[in-house]
């Protein structure tokens, strides 16, 4: 009897360790602290959305390195932080290989941009001459058109670069990623605290190509982190009275 009644604490014992190990989740809808597994697509339902759409659309200001600032959008401070982001813009433009884009984040929204990430850096295409990824010289990039009739999402996970290789006549609606040379990802706003005002800038560095943004739209995934229940010889003994 003595020998049966070991097993049984020996075998509770290990129950205990093992959840206090993997943790009790105290709610098993609540996402992990990774938040769901990210995919190449820029499908985002359960993120939290907020766009601007502007009638008419917004000039981008032509050969000016300092661009134009859009926004701001901010999301309400619900305590939670920041696990994915996903960009979308819906602007034309008669040449990509003019332009950079960013979007930034001010944290307090004081007017600073605290975290930014480049999306969008001059890209070459096919085309030999460009100069260096958002350089400001005259060196031809990819000649491709934007569109407002078609959208450009970004996330870190995105299948391809914006006009990488041949450049399209327009370039198609797709889930991108922002360059790996010159760019900066995404996850640069990972863990931050929502509440922030967010801002996309556009800069067209050479003329005399012309462009101009319609919408735009910030797609945010909670970060939430998972309870820990406690496991303690208490919670388990009563199966082995």
């Amino acid at each position: 009897m003595k020998r049966r009644f070991s097993m049984h604490v020996a075998a509770a014992f290990a129950v205990v360790a093992l959840g206090a190990a993997a943790g009790w989740a105290a709610d098993e809808d609540m996402e992990t602290p990774d938040g769901p597994q990210i995919e190449t697509t820029c499908d985002v339902s359960g993120y939290k959305t907020e766009s601007i759409k502007y009638d008419p659309a917004v000039a981008i200001p032509d050969g000016d390195t300092g661009g134009v600032k859009l926004g701001p959008l901010q999301f309400a401070d619900d305590g939670k932080r920041i696990s994915d982001t996903v960009l979308e813009i819906i602007a034309s433009h008669t040449k990509i290989g003019d332009l950079t884009v960013e979007l930034g984040y001010d944290l307090t929204c004081n007017g600073s941009i605290d975290y930014k990430s480049r999306v969008v850096c001059r890209p070459r295409g096919t085309q030999t001459t460009t100069p260096a990824p958002c350089g400001t010289g005259t060196g031809g990039g990819c000649t491709g058109d934007l569109s407002c009739g078609r959208m450009y999402s970004f996330r870190d996970a995105g299948a391809s670069e914006l006009a990488v290789g041949a450049c399209a006549a327009t370039l198609a609606t797709g889930c991108y990623k922002p360059p790996t040379t010159g760019g900066t990802p995404l996850s640069v706003f990972k863990d931050l605290p929502k509440g922030g005002c967010w801002y996309l800038t556009i800069v067209d560095h050479v003329t005399p190509n012309k462009g101009s943004v319609c919408e735009w739209s910030v797609h945010l995934l909670n970060h939430v982190a998972v309870g820990v229940e406690a496991a303690t010889w208490a919670k388990y003994k009563v199966l082995y009275r």
